[in-house]
Protein backbone atom coordinates (compact mmCIF):
# COMPACT_ATOMS: atom_id res chain seq x y z
CA UNK A 1 0.00 0.00 0.00
CA UNK A 2 3.11 2.40 0.29
CA UNK A 3 3.63 5.00 -2.40
CA UNK A 4 6.49 4.66 -4.64
CA UNK A 5 8.02 7.38 -7.02
CA UNK A 6 9.59 5.22 -10.53
CA UNK A 7 12.04 7.71 -11.95
CA UNK A 8 13.65 6.80 -15.63
CA UNK A 9 15.95 9.04 -17.37
CA UNK A 10 18.62 9.55 -20.13
CA UNK A 11 20.26 12.83 -20.54
CA UNK A 12 22.98 12.21 -23.56
CA UNK A 13 25.39 14.35 -24.78
CA UNK A 14 25.86 13.92 -28.59
CA UNK A 15 27.88 16.71 -29.49
CA UNK A 16 31.29 17.80 -27.50
CA UNK A 17 33.96 20.32 -27.86
CA UNK A 18 37.58 20.09 -25.81
CA UNK A 19 39.70 23.45 -25.53
CA UNK A 20 42.30 24.32 -23.15
CA UNK A 21 40.97 22.02 -20.22
CA UNK A 22 37.20 23.07 -20.94
CA UNK A 23 34.66 21.16 -22.35
CA UNK A 24 31.47 22.42 -24.09
CA UNK A 25 28.73 19.82 -25.07
CA UNK A 26 25.51 19.81 -26.14
CA UNK A 27 22.56 17.22 -25.28
CA UNK A 28 18.96 16.31 -24.87
CA UNK A 29 17.22 15.72 -21.86
CA UNK A 30 14.35 12.83 -21.56
CA UNK A 31 12.51 11.61 -17.80
CA UNK A 32 9.61 10.48 -16.32
CA UNK A 33 8.33 9.97 -13.24
CA UNK A 34 5.51 8.12 -11.72
CA UNK A 35 3.69 7.34 -8.54
CA UNK A 36 2.97 4.04 -8.30
CA UNK A 37 0.70 1.84 -5.60
CA UNK A 38 -0.86 -1.46 -4.51
CA UNK A 39 -4.35 -1.06 -4.35
CA UNK A 40 -5.03 -4.65 -3.25
CA UNK A 41 -3.50 -7.67 -3.36
CA UNK A 42 -5.00 -8.50 -6.65
CA UNK A 43 -3.56 -5.60 -8.57
CA UNK A 44 0.24 -4.71 -8.48
CA UNK A 45 1.81 -1.47 -9.15
CA UNK A 46 -0.88 0.76 -10.38
CA UNK A 47 0.52 4.36 -12.14
CA UNK A 48 -2.13 7.07 -10.54
CA UNK A 49 0.15 9.76 -12.05
CA UNK A 50 2.78 10.65 -13.94
CA UNK A 51 5.28 13.52 -14.93
CA UNK A 52 7.24 13.55 -18.36
CA UNK A 53 9.86 16.07 -19.43
CA UNK A 54 12.09 16.40 -22.75
CA UNK A 55 14.31 19.09 -23.77
CA UNK A 56 17.92 19.38 -24.27
CA UNK A 57 21.15 21.43 -22.46
CA UNK A 58 24.18 22.70 -23.15
CA UNK A 59 27.17 22.39 -20.12
CA UNK A 60 30.39 23.89 -19.88
CA UNK A 61 33.12 22.63 -17.13
CA UNK A 62 36.75 23.33 -16.72
CA UNK A 63 39.35 21.78 -14.39
CA UNK A 64 41.52 24.03 -12.35
CA UNK A 65 44.30 23.74 -10.38
CA UNK A 66 42.85 22.77 -7.12
CA UNK A 67 39.28 22.85 -7.79
CA UNK A 68 36.79 22.56 -11.21
CA UNK A 69 33.71 24.69 -12.30
CA UNK A 70 30.53 23.74 -14.36
CA UNK A 71 27.66 25.36 -15.28
CA UNK A 72 24.57 23.75 -17.28
CA UNK A 73 21.61 25.58 -19.40
CA UNK A 74 18.64 23.71 -20.13
CA UNK A 75 15.17 24.35 -21.87
CA UNK A 76 12.54 21.52 -20.50
CA UNK A 77 8.83 20.93 -21.43
CA UNK A 78 7.37 19.38 -18.48
CA UNK A 79 3.64 17.47 -18.65
CA UNK A 80 1.46 16.08 -15.77
CA UNK A 81 -1.12 13.33 -16.34
CA UNK A 82 -3.46 11.68 -13.90
CA UNK A 83 -3.25 7.69 -15.13
CA UNK A 84 -5.82 4.54 -14.76
CA UNK A 85 -4.72 3.65 -11.28
CA UNK A 86 -6.36 6.82 -9.77
CA UNK A 87 -9.58 5.74 -11.74
CA UNK A 88 -12.21 3.54 -10.43
CA UNK A 89 -13.72 1.28 -13.05
CA UNK A 90 -16.55 0.05 -11.02
CA UNK A 91 -18.27 3.17 -9.86
CA UNK A 92 -17.09 4.68 -13.42
CA UNK A 93 -15.47 8.14 -11.82
CA UNK A 94 -12.10 9.68 -11.05
CA UNK A 95 -11.22 8.69 -7.37
CA UNK A 96 -11.65 10.79 -4.55
CA UNK A 97 -13.41 13.15 -6.97
CA UNK A 98 -10.45 14.57 -8.58
CA UNK A 99 -10.73 15.06 -12.02
CA UNK A 100 -7.12 15.35 -14.50
CA UNK A 101 -6.16 18.78 -14.98
CA UNK A 102 -4.37 20.33 -18.47
CA UNK A 103 -1.56 21.48 -15.96
CA UNK A 104 2.49 21.62 -17.51
CA UNK A 105 5.12 24.25 -18.17
CA UNK A 106 7.71 25.18 -20.24
CA UNK A 107 11.05 26.63 -18.24
CA UNK A 108 14.74 26.92 -18.56
CA UNK A 109 17.08 26.26 -15.44
CA UNK A 110 20.62 27.40 -15.26
CA UNK A 111 23.02 25.61 -12.34
CA UNK A 112 26.44 26.46 -11.42
CA UNK A 113 28.77 23.70 -10.00
CA UNK A 114 31.50 24.66 -7.84
CA UNK A 115 33.60 20.72 -6.85
CA UNK A 116 37.15 20.67 -4.89
CA UNK A 117 38.42 17.16 -3.45
CA UNK A 118 35.38 15.38 -2.28
CA UNK A 119 32.79 18.82 -2.10
CA UNK A 120 30.49 19.81 -4.81
CA UNK A 121 28.12 23.03 -4.27
CA UNK A 122 25.50 24.25 -6.73
CA UNK A 123 23.72 27.06 -7.18
CA UNK A 124 21.23 28.08 -9.71
CA UNK A 125 17.40 28.48 -10.59
CA UNK A 126 14.69 27.70 -13.16
CA UNK A 127 12.57 30.22 -14.67
CA UNK A 128 9.00 29.44 -16.02
CA UNK A 129 8.13 31.43 -19.38
CA UNK A 130 4.64 30.04 -19.88
CA UNK A 131 2.54 27.05 -18.09
CA UNK A 132 -0.92 25.94 -17.66
CA UNK A 133 -2.55 26.70 -15.40
CA UNK A 134 -1.19 29.94 -14.67
CA UNK A 135 -0.35 29.26 -10.52
CA UNK A 136 3.41 28.54 -9.93
CA UNK A 137 5.82 31.71 -8.79
CA UNK A 138 8.08 31.94 -12.39
CA UNK A 139 11.38 32.00 -10.56
CA UNK A 140 12.29 29.31 -7.96
CA UNK A 141 15.94 29.43 -7.06
CA UNK A 142 18.09 26.68 -5.41
CA UNK A 143 21.37 25.54 -3.50
CA UNK A 144 22.19 21.78 -2.80
CA UNK A 145 25.82 20.28 -1.38
CA UNK A 146 27.17 16.90 -2.06
CA UNK A 147 29.95 15.21 0.08
CA UNK A 148 31.63 12.04 -0.60
CA UNK A 149 33.64 9.76 1.19
CA UNK A 150 35.51 8.06 -1.10
CA UNK A 151 36.85 4.12 -1.46
CA UNK A 152 35.78 2.60 1.67
CA UNK A 153 36.16 -0.69 2.29
CA UNK A 154 39.17 -1.58 0.02
CA UNK A 155 37.86 0.58 -2.41
CA UNK A 156 34.78 -0.90 -2.98
CA UNK A 157 32.63 1.65 -1.67
CA UNK A 158 32.02 5.18 -1.26
CA UNK A 159 29.30 7.02 1.28
CA UNK A 160 27.82 10.28 -0.04
CA UNK A 161 25.59 13.24 1.88
CA UNK A 162 24.02 15.57 0.48
CA UNK A 163 21.20 18.60 1.29
CA UNK A 164 18.72 20.38 -1.06
CA UNK A 165 17.07 23.87 -0.38
CA UNK A 166 14.33 25.61 -2.93
CA UNK A 167 12.58 28.27 -2.48
CA UNK A 168 9.19 27.76 -4.88
CA UNK A 169 5.98 28.56 -4.39
CA UNK A 170 1.89 28.50 -5.44
CA UNK A 171 -0.24 31.53 -6.44
CA UNK A 172 2.33 33.51 -4.70
CA UNK A 173 2.85 31.65 -1.50
CA UNK A 174 6.21 30.38 -1.24
CA UNK A 175 7.63 27.41 0.27
CA UNK A 176 10.99 26.05 0.92
CA UNK A 177 11.06 22.62 -0.10
CA UNK A 178 14.05 20.80 1.85
CA UNK A 179 15.57 17.39 0.44
CA UNK A 180 17.99 15.49 2.85
CA UNK A 181 19.75 12.10 1.07
CA UNK A 182 22.22 9.25 2.30
CA UNK A 183 23.33 6.78 0.72
CA UNK A 184 26.65 4.17 -0.35
CA UNK A 185 27.84 3.83 -4.26
CA UNK A 186 29.25 0.80 -4.94
CA UNK A 187 31.84 2.68 -7.17
CA UNK A 188 32.77 0.89 -10.66
CA UNK A 189 32.17 -2.44 -9.84
CA UNK A 190 28.15 -2.43 -9.91
CA UNK A 191 25.95 0.34 -11.44
CA UNK A 192 24.41 0.73 -7.87
CA UNK A 193 23.51 2.63 -5.02
CA UNK A 194 21.28 2.70 -2.35
CA UNK A 195 20.25 5.40 0.08
CA UNK A 196 18.02 7.58 2.53
CA UNK A 197 15.86 10.16 1.95
CA UNK A 198 13.87 12.97 3.54
CA UNK A 199 11.68 15.15 1.43
CA UNK A 200 9.18 18.27 2.93
CA UNK A 201 8.00 20.58 0.35
CA UNK A 202 5.84 21.16 -1.97
CA UNK A 203 4.36 17.86 -4.21
CA UNK A 204 6.66 17.76 -7.15
CA UNK A 205 3.77 15.47 -9.15
CA UNK A 206 1.70 18.37 -11.53
CA UNK A 207 -1.70 17.01 -11.27
CA UNK A 208 -1.02 17.46 -7.26
CA UNK A 209 0.49 20.68 -7.24
CA UNK A 210 -1.18 22.37 -4.66
CA UNK A 211 -0.76 19.62 -1.98
CA UNK A 212 2.66 19.72 0.84
CA UNK A 213 4.52 16.39 0.86
CA UNK A 214 6.57 15.31 3.91
CA UNK A 215 7.90 11.49 4.11
CA UNK A 216 10.78 9.47 4.78
CA UNK A 217 12.39 7.21 2.02
CA UNK A 218 14.56 4.70 0.91
CA UNK A 219 15.64 3.50 -2.82
CA UNK A 220 18.41 2.68 -4.99
CA UNK A 221 19.26 3.75 -8.42
CA UNK A 222 20.60 1.54 -11.03
CA UNK A 223 22.88 3.59 -13.95
CA UNK A 224 22.54 1.56 -16.85
CA UNK A 225 25.29 3.60 -19.27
Amino acid sequence: SSKLRLDIGYSPDFLALLTNKSNFSLGADFHAFGLLFNESERVILQVAAIDAIFGGHISWKKEFSSFKLSSRFRVLHLSSHLVDGHYDFEKNEWKNKKLPIAFGREYVDLFSCFEKDNLRLYLGSDFIFRQRPNVLTKINPEASVDYIFRNLLANEISLYFSGSLKLAGVNDIRCLNKTIECGINFNNKKPLNLFLLYYSGLNYYGEYYDQLLRYFGIGFNLELL
